[in-house]
């Protein structure tokens, strides 16, 4: 896959050199958990998705941007 059209590779990437990094943890499957904090990202590895938390009263607070 190219790596321009690929969002996990291009985020961990980014991660890895920024000096600005967001926190963000992985897992196979879509988040089941509640956020904590906004804003946080979670990585599908299993369907190549991306998610941001929106919010901390729900699992729901979980928003694909993939």
């Amino acid at each position: 896959m190219n790596e321009y059209k690929n969002p996990i590779k291009k985020f961990w990437q980014l991660g890895s050199t920024s000096s600005a990094r967001v926190p963000h943890f992985s897992g196979t499957g879509a988040p089941t958990s509640t956020p904590n904090v906004v804003g946080l990202m979670y990585i599908d590895t299993l369907n190549a998705k991306v998610y941001v938390s929106t919010g901390v009263t729900s699992s729901t607070d979980w928003k694909i941007l993939n």
